[in-house]
């Protein structure tokens, strides 16, 4: 019996296509449209912690914080941690009027940003 691999349920192609149209509409104010699109994207294709992020991003700017910080646990279970990460969500919770965390999430943006530049640049 021959084993098949999975194969996603979209293209990587036609999930670029619809991330771009996604990321056009948040670009010209159009937030739901955006969130409509990320959040299928997320289903059509559940490996791409990108589709995640821009749907996080989407509710934040559509004013779904609960939401949002809902995306952005789902991208931390997944270990996708970084510094945009750090940053969206001292964002989310300051929306959120929970100063104690956002300031928390900038301080770990900081952090992050400081680790991610090049040796030569901190020395300088």
């Amino acid at each position: 019996m021959q084993v098949e691999a999975f194969q996603p349920p979209m293209a990587a192609r036609q999930s670029q296509v619809l991330a771009l149209l996604g990321h056009f509409y948040l670009k010209q104010g159009y937030a739901q449209r955006a969130i409509t699109l990320f959040a299928a994207l997320e289903i059509l294709d559940p490996h791409n912690a990108a589709h995640v992020r821009a749907h996080a991003l989407a509710c934040r700017r559509a004013g779904r914080l609960e939401q949002a910080l809902a995306c952005l646990d789902r991208l931390a279970l997944r270990g996708r941690i970084n510094a945009p990460y750090h940053l969206l969500r001292a964002q989310v919770l300051q929306g959120l009027a929970r100063p104690q965390e956002a300031s928390q999430a900038m301080r770990a943006y900081m952090q992050a940003r400081q680790d991610e530049r090049p040796k030569e640049e901190q020395t300088a």
